[in-house]
């Protein structure tokens, strides 16, 4: 089965992922080589190395062992780029970090780069106290979703999971840092299922 991780930085869920037996291949999408290149130095034992493309490729490719990331704009993705579709999808705060007025153009990438029957995690934070100052860009919640991605014609269902406070279960010292980072804020998880 294929991963993918939107916007993926240098995320270590990634290279967990890369290094399960039961995954053929991650992919994990930025615009910032500098994020990707310390993914690989981080990552040695995934051999993660640029590569020349053998066509005329919009994005640079790095690909290691079960992985590759692409460094280029996500809206600009297909599933030639990306080396096929993808029958899992991890989005980790990544829909939360786009501009509002690019949400669809974001679900029509994401709609033309899946398999049928294929699954999305998404992740995505609430702030109760409307602080627009700390932590991801958009709050966005579970009403805000079921109105995005409902009303797509290649979603057959979207359930909440999962709703928790990001530092409500961590140590004092962590949750103090959450805190002071993000604010008060909520993670709510998605299980989306694209149709058959």
């Amino acid at each position: 089965s294929w991963y993918r991780s939107v916007l993926c930085g240098k995320s270590v869920d990634m290279a967990y992922l890369a290094r399960n037996d039961q995954v053929k291949t991650v992919v994990g999408v930025d615009g910032i080589r500098k994020a990707l290149d310390e993914f690989a130095a981080e990552n040695r034992d995934l051999n993660v190395k640029a590569v020349a493309p053998s066509r005329n490729f919009k994005f640079e490719q790095l690909k290691g062992q079960s992985i590759l990331l692409l460094k280029g704009d996500f809206f600009d993705l297909d599933a030639i780029e990306a080396g096929g579709k993808f029958a899992v999808v991890w989005d980790r705060a990544a829909f939360v970090a786009i501009q509002p007025d690019l949400r669809q153009d974001y679900l029509d990438v994401m709609g033309s780069a899946l398999k049928k029957n294929c699954r999305i995690l998404l992740s995505t934070f609430v702030r109760p106290d409307g602080d627009t100052t700390k932590g991801l860009a958009f709050s966005i919640d579970e009403a805000t979703v079921r109105d995005i991605y409902e009303d797509e014609a290649w979603v057959e269902s979207v359930e909440c999971i999962d709703s928790k406070s990001l530092f409500g279960s961590e140590p004092w010292y962590k949750a103090i840092f959450i805190y002071f980072r993000f604010g008060n804020v909520e993670e709510k998880i998605f299980l989306i299922q694209a149709k058959k």
